[in-house]
């Protein structure tokens, strides 16, 4: 199998996960693999097959066992997201509110 994309991980701590692109096989592998799922996708949804459409993302929808294992990873070095405000907001000393 051909993959565009890699993974790797800790092998000892399992803190550390990353992946990354592989720009050489996009035009090779990755746009023949999006249009034959897209081909798919359309023929489906054409010929209104809503038995086999649903078993295909049923298919593509499934968790495997190795991104499960990396899930705990993610978890663990998740951070808040981060709150910009406008750099020239400012409140209104009597009313308590920012004008917009």
């Amino acid at each position: 199998m051909h993959h565009v994309a890699s993974l790797k991980s800790g092998a000892h701590s399992r803190r550390f996960a990353a992946c990354g692109k592989i720009p050489i096989k996009i035009e090779s592998v990755g746009k023949p693999a999006i249009a034959a799922f897209l081909r798919k996708l359309q023929v489906f949804k054409s010929t209104a097959d809503v038995r086999r459409a649903g078993e295909m993302f049923l298919r593509y929808s499934q968790v495997g066992d190795d991104m499960l294992a990396l899930r705990p990873v993610v978890q663990a070095r998740e951070r808040p997201r981060p709150l910009f405000l406008q750099p020239l907001l400012r409140l209104n000393d009597q009313s308590g509110t920012y004008p917009m």
